[in-house]
Parts: C-alpha cells; sequence; structure tokens
C-alpha cells in the first residue's frame, strides 16, 4: 500500500511539474527574450537528496539599462565554472530586480562543461600554432559584463563570418576580453583575423583571436 502511494505521489508530482512548464510557457509566450550571462551559481544543499541550483544571471538591454533574474534549475549539473556562460532567457518587464520574472531558454552559443579545463591564453595559440589563418567579418557582438566588486572584467563574444573560395562561409564565435579591444581606439574592428583547425562551417567553437585586420600584428 506504501508503495502504491509513494507511486502516485511521483506520478502526480509528474504531471504538475509538465502543467507548470506549459503555463510558463505560455506566460512568457509573448515577452522579452534576453541573452545575458550567469553571474552566480547558487547551490541548494540538504544532504538527503541530489543539489538543486538557482542561477543569478544579467542581460544588458539596447537603452543600457541591465536586468537580473534569478532562473531555478532545481537538479543540474552546475559548479562556479558556469559563471560566464551566456544563456537565453525570456522575462515579461524590463524592471532591473524582477528577479522571478524569467523563463529559461536555453544556452547561448556552446556550453563549456565542467569537465573542460580552462584554457589560457599561452595554451590556446599553442593549439592553433598551425591553423588555417582567416580574414572574417564581425556579425555580433555579445557583452558580457564584468561582475560588480568581484574583480572579474567584461568579456565579450564575436559572432563571425569567414567567405571561403566556392561560396563556402565559415560561422565561428571567438572570445575576446578587454585587453584585446584595438590598440589604438579601445574599440572594436570590423574585420578581424582568426585562426580554426577545421573547416566545418558550423563548429562555431573552433577559433582563436589573431587581431584586427586593419591593425599591425605586434
Amino acid at each position: 500500500m506504501i508503495a502504491v502511494t509513494v507511486v502516485l505521489v511521483l506520478v502526480c508530482a509528474a504531471f504538475g511539474s509538465h502543467a507548470g512548464g506549459r503555463l510558463d510557457e505560455a506566460r512568457f509566450r509573448d515577452g522579452h527574450e534576453s541573452v545575458g550571462r550567469i553571474d552566480e551559481v547558487i547551490t541548494h544543499s540538504s544532504g538527503e537528496s541530489v543539489d538543486n541550483y538557482d542561477l543569478l544571471v544579467s542581460a544588458v538591454l539596447p537603452d543600457s539599462v541591465t536586468i537580473h533574474r534569478k532562473i531555478w534549475f532545481g537538479a543540474g549539473d552546475f559548479s562556479d565554472a558556469d559563471v560566464g556562460q551566456a544563456v537565453r532567457f525570456r522575462h515579461n518587464t524590463l524592471d532591473p530586480d524582477d528577479l522571478e520574472d524569467v523563463l529559461f531558454g536555453g544556452w547561448h552559443g556552446v556550453r563549456r562543461r565542467r569537465s573542460e579545463p580552462h584554457r589560457n591564453p599561452q595554451q590556446s595559440r599553442a593549439l592553433y600554432a598551425d591553423a588555417h589563418v582567416s580574414v572574417g567579418m564581425v556579425d555580433e557582438v555579445m557583452t558580457h559584463p564584468g561582475i560588480p566588486g568581484s574583480g572579474s572584467p567584461s568579456h565579450y563574444t564575436l559572432v563571425v563570418s569567414v567567405d571561403l573560395p566556392g561560396q563556402r562561409t565559415l560561422r565561428r564565435q571567438v572570445q575576446l576580453g578587454e585587453w584585446q579591444l584595438r590598440p589604438s581606439t579601445r574599440r572594436f574592428g570590423r574585420r578581424i583575423r582568426l585562426r580554426h583547425n577545421t573547416l566545418d562551417p558550423e563548429n562555431h567553437s573552433d577559433a582563436f583571436f589573431d587581431g584586427w585586420a586593419d591593425e599591425p600584428k605586434d
């Protein structure tokens, strides 16, 4: 009898979760969609069940207003290594601090798994020492603001397209820090040099920043 009761509770919980998800989708269907970054991963540990997580995220809107939201993720595979990851989310208001006004929309770009090591610039340069060198056009710039008070500087994701012979186009995402902006103006260039090990048109993460095309190489 106890086993039957447990099964019924789990089934009801599953149906309730599914219905709640459908209601959330309907509630945010006509909302704004923004791309932001994870500022903090909050872990809730009970000691008796799997850990649950809240993701504190922020996004800079076109009018330079920064909004903050808290995404409840339940169980998952998160750590501080996810700070800085780009995410999509929907929100119905432009209130900067309405933390609960949010619906997770997915990862923006490729999510680095915690098992993947951070690479420093020297390691990255060695990985691309014998790579192709191309000049591409910057199609989009996504800004990931630094976390106030943490000493974490802003960084950027550049969406770049490279036209190859035979009417082929590579799509790449290039990660930049503040120190890699154009030295003459401290701004972004329109054309960028990048290294890539493959000619896979959709291998977005296969890219290494090699300088601005209109700036002399060091």
